[in-house]
């Protein structure tokens, strides 16, 4: 999981909250994405993720290095699932 994130652009630290779970955490301008441990499956079908990127083509690189099946790696706007089926659309980000 944290893998796939990494290679659309997040660095992430470690982190814990008081007697919370060991996680991830990535920032990005105000935005803050923390990754925890799930004890149980969670039904993602509906949840859609969508990130502006600097560079999609070198994005899509990382992703089909990490096995993604990116569908159309020539688009200008793509979307893939993440480890967890989670759909994520990736766009490049205006200038």
């Amino acid at each position: 999981m944290k893998s796939f994130y990494e290679a659309i652009g997040l660095s992430f630290v470690p982190e814990k909250h008081g007697r919370g779970p060991d996680h991830f955490s990535a920032t990005s301008g105000e935005l803050v994405l923390e990754l925890y441990p799930s004890g149980k499956e969670a039904d993602v079908s509906d949840l859609r993720l969508g990130f502006d990127v600097r560079s999609l083509p070198e994005v899509i690189g990382r992703l089909i290095a990490l096995g993604v099946d990116v569908p159309d790696p020539e688009g200008q706007c793509i979307v893939v699932n993440d480890p967890d089926g989670r759909r994520v659309e990736l766009a490049q980000e205006k200038p």
